[in-house]
């Protein structure tokens, strides 16, 4: 699932404030970072193992470790400015952001065959537009289909 922060400030504080929220949710075991100084420093190591919260770091200079992140964020980029160019009137991108975040999410995973929102919690958290709107098995035929594919 998608969960997404529009950040003036990339500092380590910035980033432990988006993890709580994403903590509320699930709290992971591990977490893949790259080597960025807010990411490297000890008060966010602090801040994960106050969680136990593993970390993982990237390869330095091994641009395949972060690919899945980055075809993420071309994707969002790429809706984000299809929507920032097609409005009447200059709306900056963060009002965007919310609405293609739910978009996103409400979109069949390649492998899955489902929405993540819908494996994770069992029910999709936003109205489907009706040409998309399918039934879904039971939560638990689900993550096992998904499992199988």
């Amino acid at each position: 699932m998608l969960l997404l922060f529009g950040l003036l400030l990339l500092t380590t504080e910035t980033y432990a404030n988006c993890l709580k929220q994403l903590f509320k949710i699930k709290i992971p075991i591990k977490l893949l970072t790259d080597r960025n100084g807010a990411f490297t420093s000890s008060r966010f190591k602090c801040f994960l193992r106050n969680y136990n919260v593993k970390q993982l770091l990237t390869t330095s200079h091994h641009t395949r470790t972060n690919g899945k992140c980055e075809r993420v964020n071309q994707s969002v980029v790429t809706k984000l400015r299809c929507k920032v160019n097609s409005s009447p009137t200059k709306i900056p991108w963060t009002k965007f952001l919310e609405q293609v975040i739910n978009e996103y999410n409400l979109i069949p995973h390649s492998v899955t065959k489902f929405p993540p929102p819908y494996l994770l919690f069992g029910t999709l958290p936003y109205t489907i537009p009706l040409a998309q709107n399918q039934v879904y098995p039971p939560v638990e035929e689900a993550r096992r289909l998904a499992k199988e594919n």
